[in-house]
């Protein structure tokens, strides 16, 4: 390995968690009303914006990237979401 490099996401961590709590919060608000409860389509709703976003935290908290000598490599998270490319294709860089 040449070089690699975690980048730790602390905004996007942030923005992220922060909003997966806001959703949960709301979808304990909504339930908490009389006449509603958890299978209510409000809370659903609240309940499936705050898991998205909780695994959007989980996906995208960080990104590596890495190089040897035969490919430039980078993957978001826990190696979820990742891609490479060989050293020899690449033209240039700027």
């Amino acid at each position: 390995m040449l070089y690699q490099h975690t980048q730790l996401g602390k905004v996007t961590i942030l923005a992220l968690a922060a909003g997966a709590l806001l959703a949960l919060g709301i979808a304990l608000v909504i339930a908490s009303q009389p006449g509603v409860d958890f299978s209510d389509w409000r809370v659903l709703i609240a309940v499936f914006a705050g898991v998205v976003t909780a695994i959007a935290v989980w996906l995208f908290s960080s990104l590596t990237i890495s190089v040897d000598s035969e490919k430039l490599a980078w993957q978001f998270g826990p190696d979820v979401i990742a891609k490479s490319v060989p050293v020899r294709d690449i033209e240039s860089a700027e």
